[in-house]
This record gives structure tokens, C-alpha cells and sequence, in this order.
């Protein structure tokens, strides 16, 4: 398979300022077919990108980690996608919040709004986080409309499912994963850096010089809400390699063929989240799906492709029938959050990926 086109696009994103650097992984069901990293980590220190750098995976975190630490509590029979988080977070008991879905918060459908700045609540320059307060003030949280009538990408919806479960786990999200997900996969190492403790070894590469923290973010997480939160987010807070997604990525396409002996989850509970569903505006449950017009996954993928966008400059898509995927870590953020020149990006290399898979017309790069 001759990805040199590939090398291309990439040399001439480093050169059109798309982002400081990038690996780029892309495999189908023979295995790992592309694995490369372009340009800086760091433009501070100039350190190399390479194929281990550890990147910060923002909203990965939703399908890659909260996502799965539901799929964990639906598989051992503790709770079900259509339970109401007031049957576990009291304070909602008898509110109309209390009747929104984990179905509803994992498809972006429960009503909640998108974002609010908690960590302004809180002065970094003290060096402190407080998970506690930030949870009173998710207690405020009221939907803006009614769950299931409209489709609003939410970040607050994804921190009441972090709360729901590690409420329902008596664990912290991090550890369930490690010990229920990551940990059952060889060589799977996604982890999250608890913003109290000593940043876990290894190179990183860097995101943006935040204004509220007064520092260059370096294997400390970009996201502030998540920061406040103590690293360990619904929402972000997430980090990992290439390699770590994809070996992820491949045992849940292998477990969705029901092929593997110790399955980390039935085949038909992976087979509901990835699929569509027309009650929650078209989407599945925790991943995204490529839009109608203009989507990030190019032209190629199909409509039954599962992936998800990332702030800080990453993605993956999987296009799940052909078991054809491409994982695009950069670190566009780095050193400020204002290019968005990645959003024109994406699409051209996901096709340009795809037709070195044999799928697709030539396209002209643009």
C-alpha cells in the first residue's frame, strides 16, 4: 500500500501552520498499515514528534472513556442505558432533570446545556481543584428544554455521567477503566493525569499557553472545566498514544464480531452504542457519525462509520463495516487555540486515506 501521498499531505499541513505536529495512524482488519509522526511536539523546547508521544485527547474522552465506563455498569446488569440519573443522583430525584437518560446524555439529547465555565469558580493560581463544589454546582443545572427534543453536543451532560458513575461504582472513573477496559487490553496504556499528583512519566506533546493557569500546558490537561474537576473528567481529560486508541479501536471491532473468548462486553451491548438512532436525533450512543453534508471523516467513510472530534487537534474514524480506521492526533492548540485550519484538514486526509485503501475516487487535495 503506497501511503506517500499521505507523507505529502502532512508535509504541506506542518508548512500551512495546520499544526506544530501530528501522528497519524491508519489500519483496516490485516492490522496497522500506516504509523507516522510529522513535525514538533514542542515548538518551545523543538522536541521531535514521534510515534509515542503522549497526546492530551480532549473529547475523545467521551466514547473512549465515559462512553465505556457506562457500557462497563450496563454489562454487569448494575444499570441501563434508559435508566433516569435520578434513580442514582438523589439530588435530582424529584426534579424533571432526574428523568433524563444515560441514552439521552450519551447521544447529546437530554436537554442540558452545551458548556458553562465552572472553573472560573475556582483560582488556579492556588494551585487547587475541588471536585465537590463543582458537583453543587451541577446541582443548579436545569434543561433548557425537554429531554429528547433536540440534539445539543454537551459537555454538562457528560459530567453527570462521570458523576453517575462513579456514584453507581464507588470507584473513580480512572481506575473502573483501568481496571474493567485499558487494562484487559495488552499494551493499552490511555490513562488520565490526576491534576494533584505528579504528571505520569513519559514525553507529551504540548497544547496551548492557557491565560487562566499562566502556563504552557504540558501532560497537564488543556481543558479548564476538566483541570477543575481534578483531571479526571467526563468531558476530557483523557491521554494516550496512537497506538493505545487503536488497539482499543481494534478489540471493540473484533468483540462487535463476536470473535474473542473473554469479550470486555456482549457483542449486542456494542453493537447498541454504535448504532444510529433516529429518537436521539440520529446519533449513537457516546460516538458521532459522519454528517450528511460535510463531515470530518471525508467522503469515503460510510454512513455506518463511528468516530469522534477532539479540541486540542485530535480524532478517529473507524468506518465499521469495511474495519477500515484513521487516527489523526495533532497538537493544533499548540501554542494557541485560535488556528482552525484543521476543520479543512480532516476531510482531505481522510479521503486521501481511504483511496490508499482502494475506497473512493481520486480527490485533488484542494
Amino acid at each position: 500500500m503506497d501511503f506517500s501521498r499521505v507523507d505529502r499531505l502532512m508535509d504541506r499541513a506542518l508548512e500551512e501552520g495546520v499544526f506544530p505536529g501530528a501522528v497519524v495512524l491508519a489500519f483496516d482488519q490485516e492490522g496497522i498499515q500506516y504509523h507516522a509522526a510529522f513535525g514538533e511536539a514542542d515548538r518551545f523546547s523543538h522536541l521531535p514528534m514521534h510515534c509515542d508521544i503522549r497526546f492530551d485527547l480532549a473529547s475523545l474522552t467521551k466514547p473512549l472513556a465515559t462512553g465505556l465506563a457506562v457500557a462497563v455498569l450496563v454489562a454487569a446488569g448494575v444499570v441501563s442505558f434508559d435508566d433516569p440519573i435520578g434513580r442514582v443522583l438523589g439530588v435530582f430525584r424529584d426534579r424533571v432533570e432526574g428523568t433524563v437518560t444515560l441514552r439521552q446524555l450519551l447521544s447529546h439529547c437530554s436537554g442540558f446545556a452545551a458548556y458553562k465555565p465552572f472553573y472560573l469558580h475556582i483560582n488556579p493560581l492556588q494551585g487547587c481543584c475541588d471536585p465537590a463544589m463543582l458537583r453543587r454546582l451541577l446541582c443548579r443545572e436545569t434543561l433548557r428544554c425537554a429531554p429528547g427534543r433536540e440534539t445539543v453536543y454537551s459537555d454538562i451532560g457528560f459530567m453527570m455521567l462521570h458523576w453517575f458513575v462513579e456514584t453507581v461504582s464507588a470507584m473513580r472513573m480512572d481506575a473502573l477503566l483501568r481496571k474493567e477496559v485499558y487494562g484487559k487490553i495488552e499494551g493499552c496504556s490511555l490513562f488520565f493525569n490526576d491534576v494533584t499528583e505528579p504528571i505520569s512519566p513519559g514525553a507529551y506533546a504540548a497544547t496551548e499557553w492557557c491565560p487562566w493557569r499562566c502556563r504552557l500546558l504540558v501532560g497537564e490537561v488543556h481543558d479548564e472545566n476538566a483541570w477543575a474537576f481534578g483531571g479526571i473528567g467526563g468531558h476530557a481529560g483523557l491521554f494516550g498514544r496512537a497506538i493505545d486508541i487503536y488497539l482499543l479501536l481494534r478489540r471493540l471491532m473484533v468483540e462487535l464480531e463476536g470473535k474473542i473468548a473473554e469479550p470486555l462486553f456482549p457483542q449486542h451491548l456494542i453493537e447498541e452504542m454504535v448504532r444510529k438512532y433516529p429518537s436521539t436525533g440520529g446519533r449513537a450512543l457516546g460516538f458521532d457519525l459522519p454528517s450528511a453534508e460535510g463531515s470530518s471523516s471525508g467522503k469515503w467513510f460510510s454512513q455506518q462509520s463511528i468516530g469522534h472530534l477532539g479540541f486540542t487537534g485530535t480524532s478517529f474514524w473507524v468506518d465499521v463495516p469495511r474495519r477500515i480506521g484513521v487516527i489523526l492526533l495533532t497538537n493544533r492548540v499548540h501554542p494557541s487555540r485560535h488556528s482552525i485550519a484543521i476543520r479543512r484538514f480532516r476531510p482531505i486526509l481522510h479521503d486521501a486515506v481511504m483511496q490508499c485503501f482502494g475506497v473512493g475516487k481520486e480527490v485533488e487535495p484542494g
